[in-house]
């Protein structure tokens, strides 16, 4: 039986066009807000600051806000030297500001963020009082193959495109829901291991244990390409583009990973961390050169992500029905099956030659007895 055209399909053709030509700019317009609103409005404030001693950093923070820049970070106390580069190396904290007999001096991590690192290193050469200006000391510096930190930034965007792209062809081409879940985890896979090789061993942008890091990779596209596989055998085409919107339109420009999230407008920011490639950015960032920071919060964010697209790809399409739902043919009662049962034999049941032959004669002297 052909399907039933959907409420669109029946409008007239130049309606349609004049309802998609509508829709699309509507789109087009929400993707270049989605990419330049969060960017342009980017400015850093709130920025986590330690500074040692403790007694130090209400005078730290009224210096920050004489000169301007109070806003720029939140200041709290640790303290001594030890304990400020324990909290930039476990995520707490992106820089330090350490008070010794020779003056202060900054510290930073050049790995946590490229647009961090130069904030502090401006702030290093304005506090600096030797000539020429002292810059920051980098707790933990970025790899050789990424001095300025900017590559790893641009990387998430392969992943969260190639996700997207392997979720999307799986959704559209393998209908059986196992069969496609298989395909897309063992292509996340087969493709994490391939990314890290290129970013660990041959581009060299990585700093950790390659095993953590083909982990992360993989998990990060396997909760991408899931869930998109799971929207499109769940929705159909219009899936692909309900998660091209999540996960590339909003969640790239929102992973807060070339500047920290805190650097976003406030509610941008905070959404990009539930996202997964801001939540699988930092996931990757702290494996790669923060081990003694804290995973759990991207990681079960991303997790969280994987558990979706699971479910998405569990659930039943609309319109679909299962063969255990179909309506059964009830059995005939005893009187439709001896009725019906007569019928096959008066209708279907050939009458043999020789009772033709019979009847025929018996009619022919039953004629000539009338006619005697």
């Amino acid at each position: 039986m052909p399907d039933r055209p959907s409420s669109f399909e029946r409008l007239p053709v130049w309606s349609r066009v004049g309802a998609l030509m509508g829709a699309l700019t509507l789109v087009s317009v929400l993707i270049l807000i989605a990419f330049a609103w969060p960017t342009s409005s980017a400015r850093p404030r709130g920025l986590p600051m330690v500074v040692a001693p403790a007694a130090a950093a209400p005078q730290v923070q009224r210096q920050l806000a004489a000169g301007g820049v109070g806003d720029l970070f939140t200041v709290t106390g640790v303290p001594d030297e030890a304990a400020a580069r324990q909290a930039i190396v476990e995520r707490d904290a992106l820089g330090a500001i350490v008070i010794g007999p020779s003056g202060p001096a900054v510290l930073k991590a050049g790995a946590a963020s490229p647009a961090s690192s130069q904030l502090l290193d401006q702030l290093a050469a304005t506090l600096s009082t030797g000539k020429p200006p002292v810059g920051a000391v980098d707790v933990v510096p970025s790899p050789p193959g990424d001095p300025h930190g900017s590559a790893f930034a641009i990387a998430v965007l392969p992943f969260t495109l190639s996700a997207l792209i392997i979720g999307a062809v799986f959704g559209m081409t393998v209908r059986p829901r196992m069969p496609r879940l298989v395909g897309v985890l063992g292509t996340s896979i087969a493709a994490g291991v391939c990314f890290t090789l290129v970013l660990h061993n041959w581009l060299d942008l990585l700093g950790g244990g390659f095993t953590a890091e083909a982990s992360v990779i993989t998990l990060v596209l396997a909760a991408v390409s899931v869930s998109v596989s799971g929207l499109v055998g769940l929705l159909g085409p219009p899936g692909m583009g309900i998660g091209a919107g999540i996960f590339v339109l909003l969640g790239v420009p929102l992973a807060g990973l070339a500047a920290p999230w805190q650097a976003l407008p406030e509610f941008w920011g905070a959404l990009g961390r539930f996202l997964p490639a801001g939540a699988g950015g930092e996931l990757l960032r702290r494996v790669s050169f923060f081990p003694d920071a804290s995973v759990a919060f991207p990681l079960l964010v991303t997790a969280g992500w994987l558990t979706v697209g699971l479910l998405l790809t569990g659930a039943v399409r609309p319109g679909n029905r299962s063969p255990a739902s179909a309506p059964k043919v009830q059995p005939l009662t005893g009187s439709a099956r001896s009725s019906g049962s007569s019928i096959r034999s008066s209708s279907t049941e050939p009458t043999p030659i020789n009772e033709v032959s019979s009847n025929a004669a018996s009619s022919g002297r039953n004629g000539r007895t009338v006619a005697m």
